[in-house]
C-alpha cells in the first residue's frame, strides 16, 4: 500500500488542506474529505479500514495506530513537507481509530479473509 501511495503523482490528501487544522474530530475529517475527489475519498476510506485491521493486531505486529500513522501520514499527505508531517500523522491516526467504512463504495465493502484458514477459498 505504501509503495502504491508513493508512486501516485500527487498525495491522496493534498497537504494544503491540512494547513490551519489544530484538532481532529469527525467534523474536521468530514470537511477535509469533502474537499477531495470521490475516488480519493473512497481510497482514503479503504486505506483507513485496512490500517485499522492492521492496528487490531498490534499485540503481534507492533503496528499501533500511532506507528501506522507515522509511517503512512507522510505518504498520504505530507510527502517530505516536514512542517505538515505531524499534522498528516495525526489525521491518519484519527482515521485509523475511526475507520471511514461508510465512505467505501458498496461493491468494495467485501471483506476478504486474511488467510485461507477458516475460509471457503480454494
Amino acid at each position: 500500500v505504501k509503495k502504491y501511495l508513493s508512486l501516485l503523482p500527487a498525495p491522496l490528501i493534498p497537504p494544503g488542506i491540512l494547513v490551519g487544522i489544530t484538532v481532529f474530530s469527525d467534523d474536521v475529517v468530514e470537511h477535509v474529505l469533502r474537499q477531495l475527489p470521490d475516488t480519493a475519498q473512497a481510497q482514503v476510506a479503504m486505506i483507513s479500514v485496512h490500517l485499522a485491521r492492521i492496528a487490531e493486531q498490534s499485540a503481534v505486529n507492533k503496528m499501533t495506530p500511532k506507528n501506522l500513522a507515522t509511517v503512512f501520514g507522510a505518504t498520504l499527505s505530507a510527502r517530505g513537507d516536514m512542517t505538515l508531517m505531524g499534522l498528516a500523522a495525526r489525521l491518519v491516526e484519527y482515521i485509523i481509530l475511526h475507520p471511514l467504512r461508510a465512505r467505501i463504495p458498496p461493491l468494495a465493502r467485501v471483506r476478504l479473509p486474511l488467510s485461507r484458514e477458516g475460509s471457503n477459498v480454494s
